[in-house]
């Protein structure tokens, strides 16, 4: 361990950082852990979550932690490289989840090593580049006058003795000073605090209520268009006969995503000889998944009132002669939390699930349904099945 100095303000580098099992007794596992390597350590920075161990260095008693520091506000994974020409060495720091790596705050003499330390430990995290820091000042976060006043009286993550522990009566006397300067702080920056969150707030409150479709799934605008779905799992049902080395097929379902293929065992069968990509799943049934290829996502278009909709449908079916299941949903609800904040939403639109049942075999190898469906914005296909000798459709539509 080594004391730097950032902005005139002292801190401790070059500690060695391990996992606390608790939030209880933290000086008590860092002396365990200290045994358990038959270490020498003196020091140590207790954390809710972690500790770090060093050896005893002059004046670093009351230090805080340059690495706690840093990684208090950093919840991505990082591992940075800083120069530190002042003190003519490099130190390499390395945080993942608001936590200090183990090996992530070290100090070097020389660059190379230094480099060498910080590629491995981005390799480790799974971080894509070392970023190199010629100011680590900027990287500490910007404070107010109070708020600086309170961390020189008491300093986030100091350097403390592994040894022994404060006295109790000491301990009183820092918590009961740690509270008068903690309201002090407080009292002095209520106000504006209060007024700049309270305006923060109310602006994000307006932001997502003007735009409640951002928060709710949107699949006509995420899936391809019915002509291309219908086109695509019809010519994937189609190209698979209805008897495969003597096994008759029974069922086949496409989702847009997916074929699955449902074979029955014949007499003229055999367990040794199963259709192409089949497993045998019983032994009368055998089944195979084949996944499609994306198909390119539908064009955007304005959703129509609810009521055109339904009679769009019912016309269709009345036409060609289908059955038609058609029912509608409540609208969808949710609420928005971003921290204190909760907002409650309703989504802007019906949505309604349907089905054709007992297609004639004409009506779903023509074309002009799938474009007819197509015509209707905001209607997804979700399913096309063929089982038993019948054909079935369904899908989802939404409407204003």
């Amino acid at each position: 361990m080594r004391i730097i100095r950032v902005q005139n303000k002292a801190y401790a580098i070059g500690l060695w950082w391990q996992m606390s099992t608790s939030e209880d007794n933290l000086r008590s596992q860092a002396r365990s852990a200290n045994t358990a390597i038959n270490g020498n350590f003196s020091r140590c920075v207790l954390l809710p979550k972690q500790f770090g161990l060093a050896c005893a260095c002059p004046k670093s008693l009351g230090v805080p932690s340059l690495a706690a520091a840093l990684a208090r506000s950093r919840k991505e994974a990082t591992v940075l490289l800083c120069h530190l020409p002042m003190h003519g060495c490099y130190w390499v720091f390395a945080c993942k989840d608001g936590l200090v790596a183990a090996e992530g705050d070290r100090d070097f003499s020389e660059e190379n090593e230094a480099l060498a330390h910080a590629e491995s430990l981005a390799l480790m995290l799974d971080v894509p580049k070392v970023e190199r820091v010629s100011d680590v000042a900027a990287l500490l976060p910007t404070r107010s006058r109070a708020q600086r006043l309170f961390q020189s009286l008491v300093p986030y993550a100091p350097v403390v003795q592994l040894a022994s522990p404060w006295p109790k009566i000491r301990r009183i006397g820092y918590v009961l000073a740690l509270l008068l300067i903690v309201l002090l702080v407080r009292s002095i920056d209520f106000q504006d605090e209060s007024s700049d969150i309270g305006k923060y707030l109310e602006a994000r409150k307006a932001e997502i209520l003007a735009h409640p479709e951002r928060f709710f799934p949107r699949p006509w605008l995420e899936g391809p268009s019915p002509e291309d779905w219908g086109g695509t799992c019809l010519g994937g049902i189609l190209q698979q006969p209805t008897n495969d080395l003597g096994w008759d097929l029974t069922n086949a379902t496409c989702t847009g995503k997916t074929l699955v293929y449902t074979w029955k065992f014949s007499s003229a069968a055999s367990f040794l000889h199963l259709p192409k990509g089949a497993t045998l799943l019983t032994p009368t049934q055998a089944s195979a998944t084949h996944t499609l290829p994306d198909m390119p996502q539908a064009a955007p278009r304005s959703l129509l009132a609810k009521d055109l909709v339904a009679r769009t449908l019912y016309e269709l079916s009345r036409v060609l002669g289908l059955h038609l299941n058609l029912t509608w949903k409540d609208k969808e609800k949710r609420d928005v939390r971003e921290g204190s904040l909760v907002v409650h939403l309703v989504a802007p639109w019906y949505t309604a699930v349907f089905s054709f049942d007992n297609l004639p075999s004409m009506t779903v190898l023509d074309h002009e349904l799938y474009k007819a469906l197509g015509s209707i914005p905001g209607l997804v296909l979700t399913e096309l099945s063929f089982a038993n000798g019948q054909w079935k459709i369904t899908g989802l539509c939404h409407a204003n």
